[in-house]
């Protein structure tokens, strides 16, 4: 949001989610922190980030198949589709 929006835009999003009115933030445990950094070193022909794994694994428990991002390696994975494309 911030790269796209800027400050402004990214700032009251944030406050949205932190208010809870729009969407639930979730902690991943350290096992899926393990989980998370194992998927990091196993792709290294991708550019996925330690963050971006962090998302996939927690999308897997979740069971979600999408995710509202504008970061293309979230369907680089194969597992999931983003909105908006």
């Amino acid at each position: 949001m911030l790269k796209r929006y800027g400050h402004q835009v990214a700032a009251q999003l944030g406050q949205m989610l932190w208010e809870g009115s729009r969407a639930r933030i979730f902690y991943i445990s350290k096992a899926e922190q393990r989980e998370a950094w194992d998927f990091f070193r196993q792709y290294t022909d991708k550019d996925f980030s330690f963050t971006d794994c962090t998302s996939f694994v927690l999308m897997r428990r979740l069971g979600l198949t999408r995710a509202f991002t504008f970061d293309a390696d979230f369907e680089q994975t194969g597992l999931f589709s983003r909105v908006p494309r």
